[in-house]
This record gives C-alpha cells, structure tokens and sequence, in this order.
C-alpha cells in the first residue's frame, strides 16, 4: 500500500504530503501546515529535457459562464453541491457559495 498521510485535524488520509498540506491550508486554515523538506520535493532537471522551458499560466479569454463551478485543487469542472472533486478527491466546502 503507498504511504498514506493523516491530516492532522480530522480524519481523511492522502496519498502525498503536499496533498494532506493544500487540504490542511484550505480546510483548516487556523491551523500551521509543515513545511516539506526540500530534499523530498522533485524538481524538473533540465539538463534531461532540452525542451524544458518555464511558462507562466495560460490566461482565459473568456470568463467562464455564471454557475460553472471547479475544483480549486485540480481544475475539473463540478457540479455545484458536489463533494467530493471527482478529478482529484478533495472534499469541497459549497458554503456561501451561491
């Protein structure tokens, strides 16, 4: 089974840190979220892609149409009241959102 992280707040589990710490920052934001350690963190080499290049995020256009809701974490479109993200898992909070 791959490692499986706890938040440490309630009771879900992650597969990755950095995954528990985004759901620890956004769920429970009162609370202090680790740090990672740097020696755990991949970073892209780019002296193994020669087509490495860093872009900045691709602007929309077009806004997107009222009542078009998606998941914070990873993007997927929602429909609203829909828990959990069926892109990505995390559990989504609807409060306020009309």
């Amino acid at each position: 089974m791959p490692a499986q992280y706890k938040c440490d707040y309630c009771d879900k589990f992650f597969p990755t840190r950095a995954k528990k710490n985004r759901h620890q920052r956004r769920m429970h934001p009162d609370t202090p979220v680790e740090t990672p350690n740097p020696a755990e963190v991949e970073t892209p080499n780019p002296a193994e892609n020669e087509a490495f290049e860093v872009k900045p995020p691709e602007k929309k256009d077009t806004p997107a149409k009222p009542g078009t809701h998606h998941c914070l974490g990873c993007g997927a479109p929602v429909s609203k009241g829909q828990s959990p993200c069926p892109g990505c898992g995390e559990a989504l909070n609807w409060e306020g959102i009309e």
